[in-house]
């Protein structure tokens, strides 16, 4: 059977696109589901992370330590401040305003109790989170 050249290009050509889009499509629910993974793998590793500090802490003010609990809540802010520094890449206009207000909540409390110092290797970084919340 002699098929028509013009054809046989046609065919390639939709072969060639329909292989093409089912790789595509294939890479594209493998690529999600990785990454779905791993979003929920660092969900997961945060709150574990958040349960053990939150019972550490409540085992701590149970023991009567309340200067070592005030001191952990100080350093557990400065952690979280440390860590929403990187938001300052974020553009102005596309920053979420319940994270700025967090951020101005723990502004306005460090500076009515500003007798924590924070650490030296994160002072920088702190000082630009509370920065944002100007």
């Amino acid at each position: 059977m002699n098929i028509p050249s013009g054809l046989k290009c046609l065919f390639n050509v939709l072969l060639f696109i329909l292989v093409g889009v089912g790789g595509f499509l294939l890479g594209k629910y493998q690529t999600e589901e990785y990454a779905s993974k791993l979003m929920m793998n660092q969900l997961y590793g945060s709150a574990s992370t958040s349960l053990y500090l939150r019972v550490r802490l409540l085992k701590t003010l149970h023991s009567g330590q309340i200067d070592q609990g005030e001191d952990m809540l100080e350093k557990l802010i400065d952690a979280d401040l440390s860590t929403l520094a990187l938001y300052k890449k974020i553009p102005p206009n596309q920053r979420n305003s319940e994270i700025i207000d967090s951020i101005r909540s723990a502004k306005e409390y460090r500076k009515a109790f500003p007798q924590h110092l924070v650490h030296p290797n994160i002072a920088n970084s702190v000082k630009t989170a509370l920065d944002l919340a100007e």
